[in-house]
């Protein structure tokens, strides 16, 4: 079984126009209030919906025709359940798909740009992401040639910036470098490397 959200399509569209990537929106639910990230430019597409405050984080594949499996992780599944103070009910059971459908009423048609730093903050929450405290671009890091860019810092840089920008930093054998302040992000350097570079 799948469950399809399909106001994703009026939300991509708007995103394809300005050829964006990433678009973030948020919902209440409960008083509960969820941050939510579209991220569209990988296989399958990725739907984050995050309650940040407990630390709770889920992520789902979408396919192109922005279907998701339709249940969750049991331990994910109870942890929503206890977040949004719902009673167990056997005459009216809160399934996951209830709370799809809830985020599929929310999703907008016009999309909002999400900061890169968004994206890291809410998947260090589900992954195991190199240098899960760092979240702000900080620079780059020439490798030699005897060394490439590693795994995890690929998966680092296409999750914050897209696949695009990561294949195109590999090719120039270029690792990413974060720092935790956000006074040093320096977005500059990799502007001025987009700049120079078709990617």
């Amino acid at each position: 079984m799948a469950f399809k959200f399909t106001n994703l399509s009026a939300l991509h569209n708007n995103m394809i126009i300005d050829n964006e990537t990433r678009a973030k929106f948020s919902f209440t639910y409960n008083k509960r209030s969820f941050s939510c990230v579209f991220i569209c430019d990988t296989v399958p597409y990725i739907l984050i919906i995050a309650y940040l405050g407990h630390n709770f984080a889920v992520e789902l594949p979408i396919d192109k025709d922005y279907s998701t499996p339709s249940y969750l992780d049991n331990n994910l599944y109870k942890q929503l359940i206890e977040l949004l103070g719902i009673k167990f009910d056997p005459n009216n059971k809160f399934m996951p798909t209830t709370f799809f459908d809830i985020i599929n009423n929310n999703i907008p048609e016009k999309y909002e740009k999400s900061n890169y730093y968004d994206v890291l903050f809410t998947e260090r929450i589900i992954r195991d992401i190199e240098e899960a405290d760092k979240i702000y671009f900080l620079g780059f890091r020439n490798n030699p040639s005897n060394q490439s860019v590693s795994p995890k810092n690929y998966e680092k840089t296409s999750l914050a910036f897209g696949t695009k920008i990561a294949n195109s930093l590999k090719r120039h054998n270029l690792s990413t470098r974060w720092t935790p302040k956000k006074s040093e992000e320096n977005l500059k350097e990799l502007n001025d490397f987009l700049d120079r570079i078709d990617c």
